[in-house]
């Protein structure tokens, strides 16, 4: 009983004392719930510790950057961590994808609603394509190329919206590419099919 009452302590007091506490008493907390992991083998102690870790550091960021996109990013790389190292989801390949969609999701969403230029969203979207494609990860992947997708169709909206000449110029470049494509499409239907039945059973095989 008095391990578990020493384990909970500095937690507690930390909470108790939120509104005042420094970002050196934040800093000791993680720690000693890092050696905890260590010690004890077991990896979700170090959910404390990373608990206490963001806690410092969106205080840190909120106090000169009030930007959420910082605060989505923080809990993304969080969600992302645990759906990375923990045990169960070693085991459960599915529910590890889902979980790691969720934290990309977070950091997508918001990074959408910064699209003055397009440039946060994009750099999200693209960083997030290259690291599925390089790791193999089809959840990045997937998030990444939805972010990059809705960016670029918002963009085209504001442009069509700004100038007006310019949606009857994209309504003819669509319609010419939607021909080509439908007709090329109909020449290798067959070796497109296959192709594409090779791609995804490779992605399927990825994490």
């Amino acid at each position: 009983p008095w391990q578990h009452t020493a384990l909970v302590i500095p937690a507690l007091m930390a909470l108790v004392t939120a509104e005042e506490i420094s970002y050196i008493s934040l800093l000791c907390t993680a720690v000693f719930y890092l050696r905890i992991a260590y010690y004890q083998k077991n990896l979700r102690w170090s959910y404390v510790s990373l608990g206490f870790i963001n806690w410092g550091i969106i205080r840190l960021v909120w106090q000169y950057n009030r930007e959420f996109i910082w605060i989505a990013g923080i809990i993304s790389l969080s969600i992302l961590y645990i759906a990375q190292f923990d045990r169960y989801f070693q085991s459960h390949r599915q529910q590890r994808h889902y979980f790691r969609l969720l934290g990309n999701s977070i950091l997508c969403g918001t990074a959408l609603f910064y699209q003055d230029i397009g440039i946060i969203p994009s750099i999200i979207s693209f960083g997030l394509i290259f690291i599925g494609l390089g790791l193999k990860i089809r959840a990045f992947l997937f998030s990444g190329t939805i972010t990059l997708i809705l960016t670029v169709v918002y963009q085209l909206g504001i442009l069509v919206l700004t100038y007006s000449f310019l949606k009857w110029i994209l309504g003819l470049v669509a319609g010419i590419c939607s021909i080509a494509i439908a007709a090329g499409f109909e020449k290798q239907k067959e070796n497109f099919n296959n192709r594409l039945q090779n791609y995804t059973d490779k992605l399927q095989s990825w994490q």
